[in-house]
């Protein structure tokens, strides 16, 4: 089969390989027939040959990448077959995360910060492939008349899902969004599902086509950074701020903007990844106008069945910043238009034989 593999980790580039089929791994094992596989910021990361595991190490040689996607079940295990996963079913990545299951943790039944995690397309094989042989614990079935390419944005739908939940959200509420990636554009799109009044994404100056997109998306208002987002934000929300701000820009300018634009009593939710480890924010301010901060990263499967309700009901979609589609065989042209910035988001569409 086709697939998208880094044979040298700490060096730039990516490979296209013919590799044999996987086969299954054990009972629980599912062998997914792929149709849409993206492009993640990792991706961009271990195709750089910069990015590094929690314990230093880069991806294996030769490992295939990927693991938000859709497709089909094409085999699997008895445990597999016996939880809902027969030949022919669709599903989805719900999420990347294996948990060690000895850790707090995991013992805690928080799998996305486990201290050993396995994580699809970097520490075992991923879903930038004609097939993926994965444990059943990180696919959802996914319901008749989804869209594969709605779905195959599961894992970062319920991130979003996860992000307004832990904001504590109320009814009425209103919301920034920093950050008009994919993960921010779905933060918009759930929030205003669970009840935001009012909504404004945020992005720098050369965000203003996805900006365009969250106005799409059903944003109330959108601003780039020269706009003067905080004065334009308190205009609107007579001087105080949003209610709960949602950060999906991963930089330290974007956190710094978050805390801004939060109204005294607020809460900020931080689920961009910053390659600084400190990031200076006013914390006079977080002490005397009792802000709370919280953080988030990956998602539990409650987070997913909701998610999964939302993307069936059509409050969440992710075919409007889908802006380009390549083949496997275009993964060089793929990946440079993800990095260049000129893609809002990237996805192989997969033709298995």
């Amino acid at each position: 089969m086709k697939a998208i593999a880094k044979r040298r980790p700490t060096e730039p580039g990516i490979d296209l390989v013919d590799v044999p089929t996987p086969t299954l791994a054990g009972d629980d094992g599912v062998l997914v027939r792929v149709e849409v596989s993206s492009i993640s910021g990792s991706e961009l990361n271990i195709w750089r040959g910069r990015y590094r595991r929690p314990s230093g190490d880069p991806v294996a040689p030769g490992r295939i990448l990927g693991y938000e996607h859709a497709g089909t079940v094409a085999d699997a295990g008895p445990a597999a077959r016996a939880a809902g996963f027969r030949l022919g079913t669709p599903v989805a990545l719900g999420s990347p995360f294996v948990g060690c299951g000895r850790c707090e943790p995991c013992g805690m039944g928080m799998i996305n910060r486990c201290r050993a995690w396995g994580h699809v397309g970097i520490t075992f094989d991923g879903t930038n492939a004609e097939f993926a042989a994965l444990p059943m614990g990180v696919l959802q079935v996914i319901p008749d008349g989804v869209d594969p390419l709605d779905a195959a944005f599961l894992n970062s739908a319920a991130l979003a899902v996860r992000a307004v939940d832990r904001a504590g959200l109320v009814a009425g509420d209103r919301v920034a969004v920093v950050g008009p990636g994919p993960v921010g554009l779905l933060m918009l799109q759930a929030a205003r599902a669970m009840g935001a009044a009012w909504t404004a994404v945020v992005g720098l100056p050369a965000d203003r086509a996805r900006l365009a997109i969250a106005q799409e998306l059903g944003a109330d208002a959108v601003f780039a950074t020269d706009d003067d987002p905080v004065a334009a934000v308190r205009a609107a929300t007579e001087g105080l701020g949003a209610e709960v701000v949602l950060e999906a820009a991963g930089t330290p300018d974007g956190m710094r903007t978050a805390v801004d634009l939060i109204r005294v009593g607020g809460t900020v939710v931080f689920a961009g990844l910053p390659p600084e480890k400190m990031v200076p924010i006013e914390a006079i301010r977080v002490t005397r106008d009792e802000i709370t901060i919280r953080g988030v990263e990956g998602n539990l499967p409650d987070d997913r069945r909701r998610a999964l309700r939302l993307l069936a009901s059509g409050a969440l979609r992710a075919r409007p910043f889908v802006s380009h589609e390549f083949g496997l065989d275009e993964a060089t042209t793929a990946f440079e238009t993800a990095a260049s910035g000129a893609a809002c988001k990237a996805v192989f569409r997969v033709a298995a034989s």
